[in-house]
């Protein structure tokens, strides 16, 4: 198990990995002692830090989520949003061919480990709003501002 974090402009970035793939990224308050980085580590670093100052919209390093078919089915649909582009639950549930399961896209969407790289950020209620977040709401408007910022440049 590898761990790193990355200092950024909106938060510290808790990144984990094994040799493979990376596996877990979070947000959180303080920089642990667990520091044990790996090339892959790095070069995920590189790649939000690109996402963080406008360079970058999509990531190619390599992930590894755990969770139900149902999940990733959810996961992957979030992928597709379009960078600088939000879409609605109800909107994820029809991309997945699942009308009525609103509610369980908002619990899928919940228990993504993949912070950006897996934009969940980038899902609002139909009727209006922000939305809940699971690293809290400014950090969703904080995100969903900087995609509006550079995808208009």
């Amino acid at each position: 198990m590898y761990i790193d974090y990355l200092i950024s402009s909106i938060g510290i970035i808790r990144i984990q990995a094994n040799t493979k793939a990376i596996n877990s990224i979070s947000f959180v308050e303080t920089v642990g002692m667990d520091i044990h980085s790996n090339s892959l580590i790095q070069t995920c670093k590189t790649q939000l830090s690109e996402y963080l100052n406008g360079q970058r919209t999509l990531f190619s390093v390599p992930v590894s989520i755990e969770g139900t078919p149902f999940q990733k089915e959810v996961w992957n649909a979030l992928i597709d949003i379009p960078y600088g582009n939000t879409y609605s639950y109800q909107e994820i549930a029809l991309a997945i061919k699942k009308p009525t399961a609103l509610r369980a896209v908002g619990t899928a969407i919940g228990k993504n480990t993949l912070a950006i790289i897996i934009p969940c950020h980038r899902v609002l209620p139909k009727q209006g709003g922000i939305g809940n977040y699971h690293w809290g709401k400014s950090l969703k408007e904080t995100l969903l501002n900087l995609e509006k910022l550079h995808n208009n440049q």
